[in-house]
């Protein structure tokens, strides 16, 4: 009897052991094909950001620092080109930078609509434009965003929510 007792103790804990040894494998392999995935992702992103950050650079950072006129064709080009940028490299988006570069196109259509050709946006309006680009009260702008995303201000390099 206690050589049987033996065997089944023995198969059950091989059993046990197979089990958990099964389930850790999986979870491992999961794991590494998660990190596979946001690795390529975050490549994506290496390659892609840059062309979004140059897009504001050119029109709210250096527009403003050269005394541009921030008039209805300031507003239909950087819409133009954050529409382009959006239809090539969209799918990359952090869903929190896709959440601000929404808000931000949505200022620009407003604008767009607001402004009627030889005038100027609305200041209100172009500061709301330029918040959304680089924060304000606290609160992340698309820059500081697409930072975060590529992992400049944090020690994750993607985050998850």
């Amino acid at each position: 009897m206690s050589d049987l007792l033996t065997v089944l103790i023995s198969a059950i804990v091989s059993l046990v052991i197979g089990a958990l040894s099964f389930l850790a494998s999986k979870w491992q392999t999961e794991k590494q094909l998660q990190q596979a995935q946001l690795g390529k992702i975050l490549e994506k992103r290496i390659e892609a950001y840059p062309k979004l950050w140059a897009i504001h650079i050119r029109y709210e950072t250096n527009w403003t620092m050269e005394n541009k006129p921030k008039d209805l064709k300031w507003v239909e080009n950087y819409l133009l080109e954050l529409n382009d940028f959006n239809v090539e490299n969209g799918l990359f988006f952090s869903q929190e930078l896709y959440g601000k570069f929404f808000e931000l196109r949505q200022y620009l259509l407003t604008a767009k609509a607001q402004t009627p050709k030889g005038k100027l946006v609305e200041t209100a309006l172009a500061q709301k434009i330029r918040d959304a680009v680089y924060g304000s009260e606290g609160r992340a702008g698309l820059s500081t965003i697409l930072k975060d995303d590529l992992g400049s201000y944090r020690s994750a390099a993607l985050q998850q929510r």
